[in-house]
């Protein structure tokens, strides 16, 4: 039996006309499209500094000495590749409500658009081990990135149904848990120490994190991603029953990572802790990115991951 296809070739195609944009200057090995930090040979004008003996005569000002008597070198702006590295949570929270799926369409079609703009990707699975894939480039790379994310889940086989005999399964602990906090207890998987390992495999770049950040160390994956100067995004990802339970009277909750479960009885004011709970959350991971200049963008399983790329992410200026 043949697998789905993650995106519709139509998808694709119109995803490839996009541009990554970035706005921060790299450090990158090779010449490309986005600014770079210290000088090249693109048409933009930068900066002047005084002739020293080797350079290039063809760069001299004849205007500057005019004016000036002056020996004078024209720079220009240099222009690399990005190295652009997407990270997806593989914790077992993310196999339910259709997030697993989500994930491995947005990270397709992130890589889809970089590979467009000339740059390099690599997707990496941060689960109980840390996968990390190969730099894909060019049309065979984007082909390839889009096969393995079609092969591959971030962890535990495939997406499981948001419930479970009417009790929602997950990651989702008691909606009345601590304000500014997640409503669910730890990942079984160290997205913070994946992280590290990851920051330190490779050259580093633009970083996308793909993650229900269901985790009480949500601060530091946060904290984690904007380390580095480049430029950060995180995708958070969440099932719609996470946003808004759709529960009611007495359920059984299981925790997706530790198999723990609590009974729990869901009245109208259980709901509006929850949905208290939730904001607080929200508003927790806003002023942590905010803090460290990390773009954030939230994301419903479900929604076209066109959408998310073609109408937030270019909200955010990301892609063009």
């Amino acid at each position: 039996m043949s697998t789905p296809a993650l995106l519709d070739p139509a998808v694709v195609h119109r995803l490839g006309r996009l541009r990554l944009r970035l706005r921060r200057r790299i450090d990158g090995r090779f010449v490309g499209g986005h600014p770079a930090r210290g000088y090249g040979s693109s048409q933009d004008f930068t900066d002047y500094r005084e002739y020293a003996a080797g350079d290039d005569p063809r760069l001299l000002d004849p205007h500057a000495w005019a004016r000036h008597r002056k020996l004078l070198i024209r720079q220009y702006a240099a222009e690399d590749t990005a190295a652009v590295t997407i990270v997806v949570d593989g914790s077992r929270s993310m196999t339910f409500a259709g997030k697993a799926r989500a994930a491995r369409q947005v990270a397709g079609a992130l890589a889809v658009i970089a590979t467009s703009s000339g740059d390099r990707v690599r997707v990496a699975v941060a689960g109980t081990a840390v996968t990390t894939g190969p730099w894909y480039a060019g049309g065979a790379g984007m082909a390839a990135a889009l096969a393995r994310l079609g092969r591959e889940l971030p962890a535990g086989g495939g997406d499981e149904p948001a419930g479970n005999g009417g009790a929602p399964a997950g990651n989702r602990g008691t909606p009345a848990g601590d304000r500014g906090r997640p409503p669910g207890p730890a990942h079984e998987v160290d997205l913070v120490a994946a992280l590290d390992r990851i920051r330190r495999q490779g050259q580093r770049g633009p970083m996308v994190v793909i993650s229900d950040l269901l985790t009480p160390a949500w601060p530091q994956v946060i904290a984690r991603l904007g380390a580095d100067r480049g430029d950060a995004l995180l995708v958070h990802l969440l099932g719609p029953d996470e946003i808004e339970p759709a529960i009611t009277g007495d359920v059984r909750l299981v925790d997706a990572e530790t198999g723990r479960d609590v009974e729990l009885a869901v009245s109208d004011s259980t709901l509006a802790r929850y949905r208290a709970t939730r904001d607080a959350w929200f508003d927790g991971i806003a002023r942590a990115c905010g803090a460290r200049g990390v773009s954030q963008v939230r994301h419903v399983a479900g929604q076209a991951a066109e959408t998310l790329i073609a109408v937030e992410l270019r909200r955010l200026g990301w892609v063009a």
